[in-house]
């Protein structure tokens, strides 16, 4: 009886999984996915986790997963299956063990958050969702099991970065309230498996010495923190003359902190705009919650009060503040299902005394409102994504490759800036001739964005240039509280673009995509495809 009484669940995992495996079947992969996908098929097991990975800024976890399909001959569309069946077991946690009420748990999967950025987007924050979950089981369980929670935290840290924020939270949390009860054996064992684990996640995040990705670009420009990374990960220092290269386009700006350039000392101006950045980032925590940042702060200002007045602070600060923490890392519109599972674990593990507490005060009414309105409207995100990408793709690589794919054979085609990891990932091989991989390098030594590479490569002559290069879009984290960058700002310095033309080179088309995000576009990419004109009274 109690299975026939669970229909409506059935039917929404049934929903949720048809729903998932249609959008993920026109779901076109940028570059993200694609560097990710690239690297595990272009590299070997040794290579992928003790170098690449040193260039990526993230744990291997996810790389992992995708070293395995990718080695067993599978094709890159499973990494689109594997993120589905994610989602879907993430869905199906919180439809038969969440303690939520029936019309939450049938609503909160279809949340933008766990539909769109867990089962269509395929990163490694396809995995965040499933293992918070499955921890929060673990941590309600009546009989403690401190390995098993070792072993998911650790896994939760091998994700990303802000995941391993978010696993610290949880192993704090399991430390107050568990371990007491526990054997000396089992708290041996776990500590040893978790002490494993998160070495491995802070091992491969570390970035080489040579690394032009991010936040990494700009400590290695020390020379001290330069041997340090070095003596960690292995890899030689470069020579001096390529530690602080001049580049001819910032391929890696849009993950710079907005308002600082790449190259600058500090000074008060600097230090300013750093404390904006900071400003900027924390609001990560607002977009996880509403499209409208007024909307977020009511909503946290009551949690916080409720929390006051009801909570148990050692519970329910902890997923919080490692939202807070996670915000201070370079945080993206892409990110944000991580803040909103740390907030779905506060509820999980709290919904007893939540629900002890509800109708006694007006403040209790007001966050339940506030809860359901905010889930009402992820999941009107989601509708309106589903919708944005019937007329405009998430990216337009397939479109890119496809017209390269046709151009006569033996065409010489460079590639410059970052997202054009995405085009190659539609190629059984590396389809740009400045380049010896698939994914993109972030290395000083082998960076075509970089003057002294740029030169050599136009002088050479070839036949077609592809310059990939991202604009701001309308409902960008950035802008979440303040209208800093207008819709349309470039994230890329587009001088490359400028230099090519010089060279004599005319673009002959361009191909764009759209990110969905909240009810609008969060970054447009686009392609542009220039041919080389003939010179000196040559014919082609």
């Amino acid at each position: 009886m109690k299975r026939l009484t669970r229909w409506p669940e059935h039917l929404c995992l049934i929903a949720y999984t048809v729903l998932a495996c249609w959008q993920a079947w026109l779901h076109t992969i940028w570059a993200d996915e694609a560097q990710a996908w690239l690297i595990a098929r272009e590299s070997g097991f040794a290579e992928l986790f003790l170098t690449r990975l040193h260039y990526e800024g993230t744990p291997g976890l996810w790389h992992l997963l995708l070293w395995m399909l990718a080695h067993a001959h599978f094709p890159c569309v499973a990494m689109s299956v594997l993120a589905v069946c994610l989602g879907a077991a993430s869905t199906a946690l919180i439809l038969y063990a969440s303690p939520f009420p029936r019309f939450v748990r049938l609503l909160l999967p279809f949340t933008f958050g766990y539909f769109f950025l867990t089962a269509i987007v395929a990163r490694s924050y396809s995995l965040v969702p499933l293992l918070v979950f499955s921890l929060c089981m673990a941590f309600t369980a009546k009989r403690p099991r401190p390995v098993l929670f070792a072993l998911l935290a650790g896994l939760l840290a091998n994700c990303a970065l802000i995941a391993a924020v978010l696993s610290a939270g949880f192993v704090v949390l399991f430390a107050h309230a568990k371990l007491s009860v526990c054997t000396r054996t089992a708290k041996l064992s776990a500590a040893l498996l978790l002490a494993l684990l998160w070495a491995a996640a802070f091992y491969t995040a570390t970035p080489a010495p040579d690394v032009t990705f991010g936040s990494g670009g700009e400590l290695n420009r020390h020379p001290a923190v330069s041997r340090l990374l070095s003596t960690i990960t292995g890899i030689p220092q470069p020579a001096e003359s390529q530690t602080v290269p001049t580049p001819a386009v910032s391929g890696q700006a849009s993950r710079q902190l907005p308002g600082r350039p790449a190259n600058s000392a500090p000074s008060p101006k600097g230090i300013v705009a750093l404390f904006l950045a900071l400003f900027l980032l924390i609001n990560a925590s607002f977009y996880s919650v509403s499209a409208f940042w007024i909307v977020s702060f009511v909503f946290f200002c009551v949690l916080f009060l409720w929390i006051w007045k009801y909570g148990n602070s050692s519970l329910l600060l902890l997923p919080l503040s490692a939202i807070c923490l996670a915000s201070f890392l370079e945080f993206s519109d892409h990110h944000i299902s991580v803040p909103l599972a740390a907030l779905t674990a506060m509820f999980w593990l709290q919904w007893k005394q939540l629900r002890h507490t509800f109708g006694a005060f007006k403040l209790d009414r007001v966050l339940a409102v506030l809860v359901l309105l905010a889930v009402f409207e992820q999941v009107s995100w989601t509708g309106s994504a589903i919708l944005s990408l019937r007329s405009t793709p998430f990216d337009a690589s397939q479109d890119a490759a496809g017209f390269i794919a046709a151009l006569p054979a033996g065409s010489r085609i460079d590639g410059y800036h970052p997202q054009i990891s995405a085009v190659g990932a539609h190629f059984f091989r590396p389809v740009f001739s400045n380049l010896p991989h698939g994914y993109w390098p972030w290395r000083f030594q082998n960076n075509p964005d970089y003057a002294g590479r740029l030169e050599t490569d136009l002088a050479s002559r070839p036949e077609y240039i592809l310059i990939s290069g991202s604009s701001v879009g309308n409902a960008n984290i950035i802008n979440e509280i303040s209208h800093i960058l207008p819709v349309g700002t470039p994230s890329e310095d587009e001088s490359v673009d400028g230099r090519v033309l010089q060279s004599g080179y005319r673009p002959i088309r361009r191909f764009c995509g759209k990110q969905p995000a909240h009810f609008g576009y969060a970054v447009q990419v686009c392609y542009t495809l220039y041919r080389a004109t003939p010179q000196d009274g040559a014919t082609q």
